[in-house]
């Protein structure tokens, strides 16, 4: 029986990612304990959920570092300039210290979603002095980052093994440098059991509910700003004029509806303020995060994305995808260049491309895409598991034999 560490710093995808291997891993006999870097992020972990389940929790930060996950936001970069980066290296000292005291108790092998953003990369560096493998489950479809050519690629950080998500992600892996044997295309739990028909009746309750009677589009925003890709500002004005150029479409069916949704990670009241002077502002709908963005999925005609994975779950679900172009970036990821979206300009044509889109035009690769992108919906959480108790294993034998030994 081996004996896993499993690190989220997320209560949301990283837990829907990691939770069901967890339950896959005790039902091949060994035990899991999680260690939580929430709190570092602005959220706090879930310890009902963990105590329900009877799976042990150790927060790593007794409180959050944030008030929110929006409050503060910068790019998570280990050397922050400053008294800013005095105090992140202060709390990463803490992280470091409670670590150093978990690992008394010795793992196995520790499974985690991300190696590189800080402070998860100096928990990494913990974890190779004392010789403890660790599994990267892929928390999301990679893309390269503005300005980080000095920084480490993600997936670079020595994992013993890369869970990744499908054939594209593996590619990109490998082109980073990691070794091919060490990457293996696993599917990923989020999307186990997913059948987009499920959603269908959600759908038809939410179109009812927000009175939706006519076509309606799903622009998903994401933290771009935090990713570097631009200012906070210059989002919030993509946004408004994403909104103003499609004006059109307002006029034309009166029945049309914009429903524009934030990710977690950002201020959706900044741009309820920012679209309060719209014409058709009553015509745009900004939910809470109290609505699942699959319900969203369902009731849409049409979605569009700044740069984000739900562009694969906007596939998944069958809708015509778009991606606008963020100024100096071009197109983000390759939605496009795959030919499964089509490609937003901030012109005066946007409003004839949405129109199209609405109309059911799309590109020609979606369903390939998502072939690509995602190996199994069936069985992600146990493949994972497998590949998380191969190494545990290796792992062991090797501490039999004195190799790695503390």
């Amino acid at each position: 029986m081996a004996r896993v560490d499993i690190l989220i710093t997320n209560p949301n995808h990283h837990l829907a990612i990691t939770m069901p291997v967890a339950e896959a891993l005790r039902e091949q006999g060994h035990s899991c304990r999680f260690l939580s870097l929430c709190e570092w992020r602005g959220f706090v972990s879930p310890q009902d959920e963990f105590a329900r389940r009877r799976i042990p929790l150790h927060r790593l930060l007794p409180l959050r570092i944030r008030r929110s996950p929006t409050d503060g936001l910068s790019r998570n970069r280990s050397k922050a300039p400053g008294k800013e980066g005095l105090a992140r290296r202060m709390v990463s000292q803490l992280v470091l210290f409670r670590l150093a005291a978990l690992l008394r108790d010795r793992p196995d092998v520790v499974l985690l979603a991300n190696d590189v953003a800080f402070p998860t990369d100096r928990i990494v560096k913990e974890l190779h002095r004392r010789a403890i493998p660790y599994v990267l489950a892929q928390e999301g479809i990679r893309f390269p980052l503005p300005n980080t050519k000095s920084e480490v690629a993600y997936g670079t950080g020595g994992a013993t093994r890369i869970a990744a998500w499908g054939r594209l992600s593996a590619d990109y892996f490998i082109q980073q440098g990691v070794p091919e044997q060490d990457v293996v295309p696993t599917g990923t739990p989020r999307f186990d059991g997913m059948d987009p028909g499920e959603y269908r009746e959600q759908g038809i309750r939410l179109r009812e509910q927000l009175e939706l009677r006519g076509k309606t589009l799903l622009l998903v925003s994401n933290p771009v700003d935090v990713l570097g890709f631009c200012t906070t500002d210059a989002k919030l004005g993509l946004i408004d004029r994403f909104a103003t150029l499609v004006e059109p479409l307002f006029v034309e069916d009166d029945g049309f509806r914009l429903i524009v949704s934030m990710h977690p990670h950002e201020d959706a009241e900044a741009v309820r303020q920012r679209l309060s002077k719209h014409p058709f502002e009553k015509r745009i709908h900004i939910p809470d995060r109290s609505v699942p963005l699959y319900h969203h999925l369902a009731a849409a005609d049409a979605a569009v994305v700044l740069a984000s994975t739900v562009g694969l779950e906007a596939l998944i679900f069958g809708l015509p995808l778009g991606v606008v172009e963020i100024p100096g970036h071009g197109f983000v990821h390759d939605y496009v260049a795959s030919n499964a979206a089509l490609g937003l300009k901030l012109d005066p044509d946007l409003a004839n491309v949405v129109g199209g889109m609405l109309a059911g035009n799309r590109g020609n690769g979606g369903r390939q895409y998502v072939a690509d992108s995602i190996e199994t919906f069936e069985d992600a959480s146990t493949r994972i598991a497998s590949l998380v108790s191969e190494v545990a294993t290796n792992a062991r034998g090797e501490m039999y034999l004195g190799v790695g030994a503390t």
